[in-house]
């Protein structure tokens, strides 16, 4: 045998070795996940790991597989835009086997229903109500209070309103209401979503009234010279009322008690200052305005020591759970460009690119639960956070669209 001969066998069979090792490679992973994601997987594009379900295991171990999905039911994605058009606001519902989101869409005030195990929306009203700007729910899905500008331009009407039964030969039912006093400039629902606490204004400053949901039963609580504030309703007996922000100027937050409308200075002289009170009434997380951006804090009531925590982000953006109310759950910016905050958020001139994060108020330290921007071509500047009633799903409405998304949470 040749030279010539014997080298080429040789280069033959190293050949056929190296071919024989890539077969077995792409073989043995030919079921493994790839980085593409198909049309027909929409949906499922948030991928398990460790940073959607929480800390990263010792030595890169394996995340904990997904429970099975339930009969009747397709397995939820982890990550999962539920909207095809903008929400002007939500509420989930637990169902029988999964949990269910009812919205109103911002540019008509039908009502449609999605699901994370859900492909699509289903219309459930078609009355038309045209530019929602703001909507709260009743904890019962069923009725709805619309808040939407006049045709002036300069009114605010808000409409308190009922998914009615469909009548005979229609195929959704319509919403029928009546509407509230013209010109409420502030609004919000108690815990249990069945009551509202609403602001008045005049020129001699505002008032504050306590009413059903359906504005039945009005009862005057609060008044005040100064005009412009947000409310919120976090415990049955305390309504928060901070003053509207702007960057450099001191904010102050009052706790208005619903009982006996004795009204208390909580926190005072912070700037930029936006709050939202934890749902015991004892703790406070609060945002300040500083040259270099923004700062987020936690407040014991009790006069315990103030907690930084591990986040730079708007209270807005956050939401406390009611089933741990130690834990925090916040949309947490990337990255934070420079700017005057709130002021340019709220004016459109900065939008975000979030993570979500879960904050323990009592430490004020953060764990990583999904880097949104990985997982999704979209930014999301995630608002009006809230959770499904077992707490194993996160929601919230992209600022940028205002489309609606879920998000699995690993428990």
């Amino acid at each position: 045998m040749s030279k010539k001969t014997a080298a080429i066998i040789i280069i033959v069979f190293v050949l056929l070795i190296a071919g024989g090792f890539l077969a077995f490679y792409f073989y043995a992973n030919q079921d493994q996940d790839n980085n593409i994601v198909g049309p027909e997987s929409r949906g499922n594009i948030f991928p398990t790991s460790p940073a959607a379900g929480g800390a990263q295991t010792q030595g890169g171990a394996a995340p904990s597989p997904q429970p099975p999905a339930e009969s009747g039911t397709r397995a939820a994605p982890v990550l999962k835009e539920l909207s095809e058009r903008p929400s002007a606001g939500a509420v989930a519902l637990a169902a029988s086997s999964t949990v269910l989101v009812r919205f109103v869409e911002r540019g008509t005030g039908n009502v449609y229903e999605v699901g994370p195990a859900r492909d699509g929306e289903t219309r459930l009203s078609n009355t038309t109500v045209p530019k929602i700007e703001e909507v709260l729910w009743h904890k019962d899905g069923r009725k709805v209070i619309l808040r939407y500008a006049g045709d002036d331009g300069d009114s605010i009407k808000t409409y308190s309103a009922s998914l009615a039964a469909k009548a005979s030969g229609e195929a959704e039912d319509s919403l029928q209401g009546a509407f509230l006093t013209e010109n409420i400039r502030a609004v919000a629902a108690n815990p249990d979503q069945n009551k509202l606490f609403y602001l008045l204004q005049d020129a001699g400053g505002s008032t504050g009234i306590i009413a059903e949901f359906d504005g039945a039963r009005k009862t005057q609580i609060f008044d005040s010279l100064l005009q412009e504030w947000l409310v919120a309703w976090p415990t049955p007996t305390t309504v928060a009322l901070t003053s509207k922000p702007s960057a450099g100027v001191p904010g102050f937050l009052f706790l208005l008690n619903t009982r006996t409308g004795a009204l208390t200075r909580a926190i005072s002289g912070i700037k930029g200052l936006t709050a939202r009170v934890s749902p015991t009434g004892s703790l406070v997380l609060y945002g300040e305005s500083l040259p270099q951006g923004l700062s987020l804090k936690i407040y014991p009531f009790s006069n315990a020591s103030l907690r930084e925590t591990a986040v730079a982000t708007l209270p807005e953006k956050c939401l406390w759970s009611k089933n741990d109310p130690g834990a925090l759950y916040c949309s947490v910016p990337s990255y934070l460009p420079t700017g005057n905050y709130p002021d340019d958020w709220y004016k459109g001139l900065v939008a975000f690119s979030d993570d979500i994060w879960k904050i323990d108020s009592r430490t004020g330290a953060g764990e990583l639960l999904a880097k949104l921007k990985d997982n999704t071509a979209k930014d999301i500047d995630g608002i009006n956070l809230f959770m499904s009633p077992r707490e194993d799903y996160l929601f919230f409405i992209n600022k940028n669209d205002f489309h609606l998304w879920s998000l699995r949470i690993q428990n």
